[in-house]
């Protein structure tokens, strides 16, 4: 029985079956905290179905276009934050922006 650990939370315990449907279906990934129950050894869920000779077959979601348009626009571009802070008041930002884009600015307006 495997306790699998995400964000300060353990889930389980799973069977290696069930774990293994978990990893494949992206539910789990092998980059997560795992431990054996009977054991106070941490791993990665990889390296327990590694050391348990189970190979896994995780389904692919599509080319990364697609992907990317499965996360949403939201997640990328968190409209509701810009709506929500005024920007314009953050003087940090805007230093920053100011810095960051004066280079650009200079070389648009000085090369012809």
């Amino acid at each position: 029985m495997i306790n699998v650990h995400r964000n300060n939370q353990i889930f389980g315990p799973y069977t290696m079956e069930a774990l293994k449907t978990y990893v494949e279906s992206g539910k789990i990934l092998m980059t997560d905290r795992a431990q054996m129950a009977n054991s106070t050894f941490t791993s990665t869920v990889g390296d327990i179905l590694k050391s348990q000779n189970i190979s896994v077959n995780i389904q692919n979601k599509g080319d990364i276009v697609s992907q990317i348009k499965s996360l949403g626009k939201e997640l990328i571009i968190p409209k509701w934050d810009f709506i929500k802070n005024d920007l314009f008041k953050d003087e940090k930002l805007i230093s920053l922006a100011t810095i960051g884009l004066a280079p650009a600015f200079l070389i648009k307006f000085t090369l012809i």
